[in-house]
């Protein structure tokens, strides 16, 4: 595994989040939503690198969410694990509409409003926070990563 890889990924979320703010700002809606389906999406393969050794060949954020939480079970780590399938679950339509923008905002002729905007920003800053809750205990060297 390339930790370089991994920081790559996780710093073009966080670019990817910072401008899917400014775009929701903006009134730009259809940007937000690509944005933050993004951001959220390149944290959690991050994760799943950083967690597994590789890239999960998937872009729906519930699946990887779901990849994540079954990592953070198999090495004993059940509250992040539950973290991680708690947002799944209880956030599931705003996930859902997340997944959406990522063809939705760039081919279709799905139109994204404010409040889609808001709701996509929303739910890939609460995705990006199960992702740093488990960088950080990895960082403290509280969990097992891949070998690689």
């Amino acid at each position: 595994m390339s930790y370089e890889y991994v920081s790559l990924l996780l710093s073009r979320s966080s670019a990817f989040m910072r401008h899917a703010r400014e775009a929701a700002e903006r009134g730009e809606c259809d940007v937000a939503c690509f944005m933050a389906e993004q951001a959220a999406q390149l944290g959690l393969k991050a994760l799943a690198l950083r967690l597994l050794g590789y890239v999960p060949r998937t872009h729906r954020i519930r699946e990887l969410l779901g990849v994540v939480a079954e990592a953070l079970e198999g090495i004993g780590e059940r509250d992040l694990a539950e973290a991680a399938r708690g947002l799944a679950t209880r956030r599931r339509a705003s996930l859902r509409l997340l997944e959406d923008a990522y063809t939705g905002g760039r081919y279709l002729m799905r139109l994204y409003d404010t409040l889609d905007a808001e709701e996509c920003v929303r739910a890939a800053e609460e995705v990006l926070e199960v992702v740093r809750r488990v960088e950080e205990r990895l960082s403290q060297g509280g969990l097992r990563q891949a070998q690689g």
